[in-house]
């Protein structure tokens, strides 16, 4: 599950004025007979969107910019087949397209659901430079997010801190936040010392938290972030919050599985099958630091499936990126838990 699927996005311009700002659409469809479901977020010139086929229900995700009517993102279900290209034209009640993979090309049709979410996806972006002038160093600062208007509890796992605030102004106090300390650690930087290499003393920070996955019983979140404090390269992952809508309460790994360590020989079964590494090659071969894997509590959970995220330095090397392994619930059956068997029925079965 890494990364690299293609999906460019045209909308109509009948449809320009409908588009606002910022949203959050839930779409189902099918890509040939294949039914899939997209959360596609929206904030600015920024799309993301958590996508899955109904029939495994494994979360991966895309993501692109743009400022015009055509939009680019970026993004992979498996990382051994990274070509997919999705052309997709936005109405009012639904999406149109083309897919194509390989030789391979099929329709699609999606139509939005679910649309009374009563959730806000909200965002802020910003600059600030070091000094005044041109080629000097600069922070910069993007922050979205899921926000529930009528939902403190959720509101509260999701921001933490946010006491009485909306989430806009959260946003808004935590951006000031960062420029302000952005200044105050280079207070005492001169001219001379960015002179040759500015970026070592440029900031960027990135954050998201989108809805991942949505079903009658429990909500999938990924916050996804980004820092970059000078030097060779920024540090970013994802981490993932799963909640049981009737009690609006975290699960836990303990509430899925009776025993973690069980779900090692899965692991290391869906690592070599979404990676490609043959029997005949260790997991060091492939490229991770152990020849084992071990359960984490980064987890994304639907009603079939469960999908671990790894992110860079856990199991491996900055330049393999993320690593994500989904397991199938049905093939785990025997170690769920008695209570995630009561939150999934029916769907479980």
């Amino acid at each position: 599950m890494k990364l690299l699927l293609t999906l460019l996005l045209t909308f109509p311009i009948v449809s320009q004025a409908q588009i606002d700002l910022s949203w959050l659409k839930p779409y189902t469809g099918t890509i040939g007979k294949a039914k899939f479901t997209m959360l596609l977020h929206k904030a600015g010139d920024q799309y993301n969107a958590a996508v899955y086929y109904n029939s495994t229900e494994q979360p991966y995700f895309i993501d692109g910019a743009s400022s015009t009517l055509k939009v680019n993102l970026t993004g992979s279900a498996q990382v051994y087949n990274n070509n997919e290209t999705w052309t997709i034209t936005l109405s009012k009640n639904g999406l149109s397209g083309v897919w194509k993979c390989n030789e391979k090309t099929l329709p699609i049709n999606a139509q939005l659901s679910n649309p009374e979410l009563n959730v806000q996806y909200v965002y802020t972006q910003g600059n600030k430079l070091l000094t005044q002038g041109i080629g000097v160093p600069e922070a910069t600062y993007y922050q979205s997010g899921i926000y529930y208007p009528q939902n403190a509890e959720l509101n509260k796992i999701l921001y933490p801190n946010i006491a009485n605030l909306t989430a806009g102004q959260y946003m808004l106090q935590q951006k000031n936040a960062y420029f302000d300390n952005y200044i105050k650690i280079n207070k005492d930087v001169l001219p001379t010392d960015y002179k040759d290499n500015i970026y070592m003393y440029s900031h960027d920070s990135k954050n998201s938290t989108m809805l991942t996955y949505l079903s009658p019983n429990i909500i999938s979140y990924t916050h996804t972030y980004y820092e970059y404090t000078g030097g060779a390269h920024g540090n970013g992952g994802s981490v993932h919050t799963v909640i049981q809508k009737a009690s609006s309460s975290i699960l836990t790994l303990a509430d899925v599985v009776v025993d973690s360590s069980q779900l090692t020989p899965y692991l290391i079964q869906y690592f070599r099958k979404h990676y490609g590494v043959k029997a005949n090659e260790t997991l060091t071969d492939a490229g991770l630091f152990e020849n084992t894997i071990t359960a984490n509590s980064n987890f994304i959970l639907t009603n079939k499936a469960i999908i671990f995220t790894y992110n860079a330095y856990d199991i491996s090397p900055y330049a393999m990126g993320q690593i994500n392994i989904a397991i199938p619930l049905s093939a785990i059956k025997n170690i769920l838990t008695p209570k995630i068997k009561n939150i999934l029925q029916p769907q479980l079965n």
